[in-house]
Parts: structure tokens; sequence; C-alpha cells
């Protein structure tokens, strides 16, 4: 069932019947995309940093994970920039004081590989 609606969803895109691609390519580039992602990744490390048990740590990530949702059907660049902007000043304000740094090897991630503190 869930291929047949997927196909009806291609088929109703204009992908099938020869209309040009660029009626349906997406508005946001792909260096916006990873931009976004940067920042879901940066958010859900910041709550790790403050919750280090995973098991309450995974229901902040779900309340992230809405948050970010919540904006994904913005399509006006200026709003779109003021909710980013918005994004990144709370991130700062809820930044960790002292981020847990991940050890690798014996060594710690932040530090070159010449230093085996």
């Amino acid at each position: 069932m869930a291929f047949r609606a997927s196909k009806l969803l291609y088929q109703a895109s204009g992908a099938s019947s020869g209309v040009s691609s660029s009626l349906s390519a997406q508005p946001f580039s792909a260096a916006h995309k990873s931009y976004v992602q940067g920042l879901y990744r940066r958010y859900l490390k910041n709550e790790l940093d403050w919750v280090i048990r995973r098991d309450i740590w995974r229901d902040r990530a779900i309340e992230i994970r809405a948050e970010f949702e919540r904006a994904r059907h913005i399509r006006n660049p200026r709003e779109l920039a003021s909710v980013l902007e918005k994004a990144e000043k709370d991130l700062l304000s809820r930044a960790h004081p002292d981020p847990y740094k991940r050890k690798w090897g014996g060594i710690f991630v932040d530090q070159g590989s010449w230093c085996q503190c």
C-alpha cells in the first residue's frame, strides 16, 4: 500500500510525465540542508552535555526533533533566517560551561594526535 502511495506521489510531482525537473526542485540548497543538520546535531550534543543518562536525554531529543519539524514548512527565506538566528542564539544561551569531551583511543578528540594525555 505504501509503495502505491509513493508511486502516486511520484506521478503527481510530474517526474514521470516529462515535466521539467526545475518545477519540482527543492527551494533550498544542499548547503542549507547541511547547515540545518549541523544545527540539529549541535542541539543534541548540547543536551547530552547537560544530561548524561540516555533514557532522560532521549525525551529531550524527541522534543528537539519536534521543534525542528514545526519549522520544516517555512519557505520564506526571511522568516527562515529569523528562525535560524533565534535557534543559534538559543543554542548559545544554553551552551554547557564545561562540555563533555569524548575520549577516543586514549586521547581527547579536541586535541591533536601528538598529545597523548
